[in-house]
């Protein structure tokens, strides 16, 4: 699994103090996750890292875009139970 993959070299960069690094293993995983709600969680562990790293303004879009994915899942199972 290719998202896991670097969802590993996150947390080994993380250990390292990487935080780009780290970041950089996290948005791939993301990409790479086709799970959206996996995906979501993903997000929030990113925002967290960003957040950590004081990059606020990186940690509030992250969470955006988890919102946005989650609001676009919730209205399409909307539309699927109409």
């Amino acid at each position: 699994d290719y998202s896991k993959a670097h969802l590993l070299k996150a947390q080994l960069s993380k250990r390292g103090q990487d935080v780009n690094e780290t970041v950089e293993h996290m948005r791939v995983a993301i990409k790479n996750q086709p799970d959206p709600l996996k995906k979501i969680l993903l997000y929030d562990k990113l925002a967290e890292v960003e957040l950590d790293a004081g990059d606020y303004v990186g940690s509030l879009t992250t969470l955006e875009q988890a919102l946005k994915l989650k609001l676009g899942k919730t209205a399409s199972s909307r539309d699927r139970i109409d």
